[in-house]
């Protein structure tokens, strides 16, 4: 049986409010965070395809190798890169047509 992780916030004796306001007066913190959430949301949504025959995060201090996911489809490593771009860089060209 696993064992439930203690929540980041009892950890910390943080209250979910002062977490966001850290979060929102601290622009670096802020995207900081962004870019590992939009990590483990791209894990979660596109890497249970059943080519994927492995899926794993590299230690981010190893230089020498780059990228937040390394997978193997069909036989064949890939290394992915997830970014996060700043809120008022993104365009809506209409539709479900952005641009960053």
């Amino acid at each position: 049986m696993t064992k439930k992780p203690v929540s980041i916030l009892k950890r910390w004796s943080l209250t979910e409010a002062e977490l966001t306001d850290l979060v929102d007066q601290n622009p670096s913190l802020r995207g900081t965070m962004i870019g590992y959430i939009g990590e483990i949301k791209f894990h979660n949504a596109y890497l249970h395809h059943p080519a994927i025959t492995e899926a794993h995060k590299d230690d981010d201090h190893d230089r020498t190798r780059k990228g937040d996911r390394r997978i193997v489809y069909r036989g064949q490593t890939f290394i992915i890169e997830v970014k996060s771009l700043q809120a008022n860089s993104v365009r809506n060209l209409g539709g479900d047509k952005w641009k960053g």
